[in-house]
């Protein structure tokens, strides 16, 4: 009766694609802002008035709300100020500026929140960079760069409007981009030989295999293998370079 012998040879892929360019059920945009990286999504918001950009989007009348709002409200509140409450221009300027804007940003909220689901996204960069949704406890060496954002249309279309899935899944993306930051991508192959007098090298023949792309911890090939390499798995060539 034949024996066969398996190995299992497990590498990092070198080469690994971005799955923020490549992948094609990405669901969130990710909107990030660094001096020194290039992260997330190609996009063209600003990093001040993102919110005011996506809100105005999503409710046409917005945008013209807050323009009256910022500046004919807010003369005649400054007129206000300067007529009946005797306050010298630079005074009247300051607290009607003020109240303006803290109402413009109470629309922008609510067209925002009406319309959209998002998670903050964070930074630790310290010999290598890794992202999350939920923060760092280093503040020296983290903060926050960015958002991810999803309509709730396609949070409907999706998930049929739970939101709760929709948050789950805008983090699986945001964890698949911190695999491909921080080089936890992988390939293998899985040989097949029969005993003989072999040199290492000799004889192995590739049954199964996958020459990158495997985003996260490598124990999913385990279950990829089967049965028949469980052993080789255990026992699995790993390369780090």
């Amino acid at each position: 009766m034949t024996t066969i012998e398996r190995r299992v040879r497990i590498f990092r892929d070198s080469d690994a694609f971005n799955p923020r360019e490549e992948y094609d059920c990405n669901v969130g945009r990710m909107l990030c802002w660094h001096s020194r990286y290039n992260l997330g999504d190609e996009h063209n918001y600003d990093s001040d008035t993102w919110k005011e950009e996506l809100a105005c989007e999503a409710d046409a009348d917005l945008a013209d709300k807050l323009d009256y709002l910022r500046e004919v409200t807010l003369n005649v509140y400054y007129d206000c100020l300067t007529r009946d409450g005797g306050m010298t221009w630079q005074e009247a300027s300051a607290i009607s500026e003020k109240w303006v804007e803290a109402r413009c940003n109470d629309w922008i909220d609510k067209a925002f929140d009406a319309n959209y689901v998002a998670l903050p996204l964070y930074l630790y960069d310290h010999s290598g960079i890794t992202m999350n949704t939920g923060g760092f406890s280093c503040g020296w060496d983290s903060g926050c760069v960015g958002v991810i954002v999803c309509t709730k249309e396609q949070v409907q279309e999706e998930w049929g409007g739970d939101e709760d899935k929709a948050k789950h899944w805008l983090r699986i993306e945001v964890e698949t981009y911190d695999h491909y930051l921080t080089g936890n991508v992988w390939g293998f192959s899985a040989e097949e030989r029969e005993e003989g007098d072999w040199e290492d090298d000799e004889g192995w023949e590739e049954v199964d295999g996958c020459g990158g792309g495997i985003f996260g911890d490598y124990d999913c090939i385990k279950d990829e293998l089967g049965a028949d390499f469980a052993d080789a798995f255990e026992s699995a060539e790993i390369s780090y370079a």
